[in-house]
């Protein structure tokens, strides 16, 4: 399950790019809409595995720049 510091970096990803979550899900490749799940149920749910969520952020990474790393760890910059 991702962290709260995950989900708050997802979020201010999402932010960023100005995109309410549906609009920034159809943004990713077809196979990103784990997203919605993440950022829409239950952060106590479980739903999106560790292995997920790090494709998830590549695939972030590829569409906006934002690196996969920081969303993951928070560590370095977010560019």
């Amino acid at each position: 399950m991702p962290s709260d510091q995950v989900l708050a970096r997802l979020a201010w990803v999402q932010r960023k790019v100005g995109l309410s979550t549906t609009d920034f899900v159809a943004s990713l490749p077809p196979d990103s809409r784990d997203y919605r799940n993440v950022a829409l149920k239950s952060r106590t749910s479980g739903l999106m595995s560790a292995a997920g969520l790090e494709v998830l952020a590549k695939k972030i990474e590829t569409v906006y720049g934002i690196r996969a790393e920081w969303i993951l760890t928070g560590e370095g910059n977010a560019r």
